[in-house]
């Protein structure tokens, strides 16, 4: 039975952020399982935004003196990857027939600030550095001592 048209639910973004659209479709089952009446279930998806009030660290998109800033905890790889798709399709998809190559925002410099959690793998964190080069034009690593592991390690990663 459809529930919603995906452009009619804000959190999606018109579908661009696929992973928001797969979180809509395990929201909507899971409340049906636990007996929510299909109008509740459909308000819930239309109400609900990804705005630091509803969702903060959470696909949060807004404009800071002119410049798009979107904040998103991707805490590992596959994270950031589904990150980074959105950020491609938010400035390159082109849906309902919209002007070739024209997105919703439209990026001179698309920039990251990637930072992970201390207990993480060498590897996860190297992996991060890989997905992340993939998508933005520039990627910063915040610098400074790190404790990781209880020594002090101040080097730039790989």
């Amino acid at each position: 039975m459809p529930i919603a048209w995906v452009h009619t639910l804000p959190a999606t973004f018109e579908g661009r952020a696929r992973m928001m659209v797969q979180n809509a479709m395990a929201a909507a089952a899971a409340a049906h399982a636990a007996g929510a009446h299909l109008h509740d279930i459909r308000q819930g998806l239309r109400s609900f935004t990804t705005s630091i009030y509803q969702a903060p660290g959470r696909l949060n998109l807004f404009d800071l003196d002119g410049v798009k800033v979107l904040i998103d905890y991707a805490h590992n790889a596959a994270g950031l990857e589904t990150l980074g798709d959105f950020v491609e399709r938010l400035t390159t998809d082109t849906p309902n027939g919209g002007r070739p190559g024209a997105g919703v925002v439209e990026p001179n410099l698309r920039v990251a600030v990637v930072a992970t959690a201390g207990d993480r793998r060498d590897e996860d964190m190297r992996q991060l550095g890989r997905v992340a080069a993939r998508y933005f034009d520039d990627v910063d690593h915040p610098r400074g001592p790190r404790t990781r592991g209880g020594a002090s390690r101040a080097r730039p990663p790989p």
